[in-house]
This record gives structure tokens, C-alpha cells and sequence, in this order.
């Protein structure tokens, strides 16, 4: 699932495809992409929130 997030996130951002368009490359619906869409994005700022703890951790010493 993770690979098919990138893909999503890839052809939204960068290639501008819209997420019924996605869905037709998919044969999903539009909503599901946009939920794939906000899983991804959810996902990403997690893993960015955890990298930022950890640099901070390592700043202390």
C-alpha cells in the first residue's frame, strides 16, 4: 500500500493529475484516491514530525 500512496502523492503534486483521473489509472473511485491521498499525507507528517524529534534529541549533547 505504502508504494501506492507514493504513486498517488507523486502524480497529484508533481504531474497534476487529478484525483478522478488517478482513480480511472487505478479503476478505484475518486474519493477512494483522495482517501488514499490523506492517508499518505498523514503518513508523511508523522514520519516528518518523528525525524524532527529525533534531530532535536541529538542537538542536546
Amino acid at each position: 500500500m505504502l508504494k501506492q500512496w507514493q504513486e498517488v502523492l507523486v502524480l497529484y503534486f508533481f504531474f497534476r493529475y487529478t484525483d478522478k483521473k488517478i482513480g480511472k489509472n487505478y479503476g478505484r473511485s475518486r474519493t477512494t484516491v483522495n482517501d488514499w491521498k490523506l492517508a499518505a499525507l498523514k503518513q508523511l507528517r508523522k514520519e516528518w514530525a518523528r525525524l524532527e524529534h529525533e534531530e532535536q534529541k541529538s542537538n542536546t549533547f
